[in-house]
């Protein structure tokens, strides 16, 4: 492994980031951080600029679920749109895991009024935004026709996503090849989610290299490293290197 991204676990550490930001400091060459915290919290600016100033930060991730009103004040409230902005700022990425008891799709206005809003931060998409994989076309609505339209959305494709599928009875491999062609293989990474998914991380793996089978040599390696390498690598580096004021620290 020539290097990873911490990414900092909601549901384990909260939102105590000292561990993988000591990792990182501790072996910067190796690692870039990708902390989590609260958005709406007013601190949370402050810390963002903080630890980027400490070249710690590749960028920030934000973790919530939909309110029963349709809502998301973790992702667009008054005070959320602030730590947007900052992200904007600094150059950072935002990665965001959406959890919707029926997937994913319903959030994808509010994430295209967020991308139209703040359209210099490259946003990741946790778990491809888990698209309801048992629908028709593998549950990639139409509304995810839209988000590929944005060159700055990438999308993580993880263990969780191997899971469901496998939980699904569906093909791993057809799945991912459709994902490929829907969005291209330069928007596509590969996240272990070693720490929550069951397994070894050897057999996260094994699993994902199996479920590039239908794919090509070069989205392979795209997708497996190239394309998360290029989106995190040293504070944020992403797709447009020669966008003014982004440094690649």
């Amino acid at each position: 492994m020539h290097g990873a991204v911490a990414v900092q676990k909601r549901l384990i550490y909260g939102y105590d980031n000292s561990y993988i930001l000591d990792s990182c400091r501790l072996y910067p060459d190796t690692f870039a951080s990708l902390v989590i915290l609260d958005a709406e919290d007013p601190a949370t600016p402050g810390l963002l600029r903080m630890w980027t100033a400490n070249n710690q930060l590749a960028g920030v991730r934000l973790f919530g679920y939909r309110q029963p009103d349709g809502s998301t004040p973790w992702l667009n409230s008054p005070e959320a749109l602030r730590t947007w902005q900052a992200a904007q700022e600094l150059g950072l990425v935002v990665d965001l895991e959406v959890i919707c008891q029926n997937g994913g799709a319903v959030v994808i206005p509010m994430l295209l009024d967020l991308v139209e809003r703040f359209p210099d931060v490259p946003v990741v998409l946790d778990h491809l935004l888990e698209p309801r994989v048992a629908d028709q076309d593998f549950g990639f609505a139409a509304g995810y026709e839209r988000l590929a339209a944005h060159p700055r959305i990438f999308y993580k494709f993880t263990s969780i996503n191997l899971d469901i599928l496998r939980e699904s009875g569906v093909d791993a491999a057809a799945f991912l090849r459709r994902a490929v062609d829907l969005f291209g293989a330069r928007q596509l990474m590969w996240g272990s989610d070693i720490g929550t998914s069951s397994g070894t991380y050897k057999d996260m793996v094994a699993r994902a290299v199996a479920a590039t089978s239908h794919l090509d040599d070069g989205e392979r390696a795209t997708l497996l490293n190239e394309t998360g390498r290029r989106v995190f690598v040293r504070g944020g580096a992403v797709a447009d290197p020669t966008r003014q004021g982004r440094s690649t620290r």
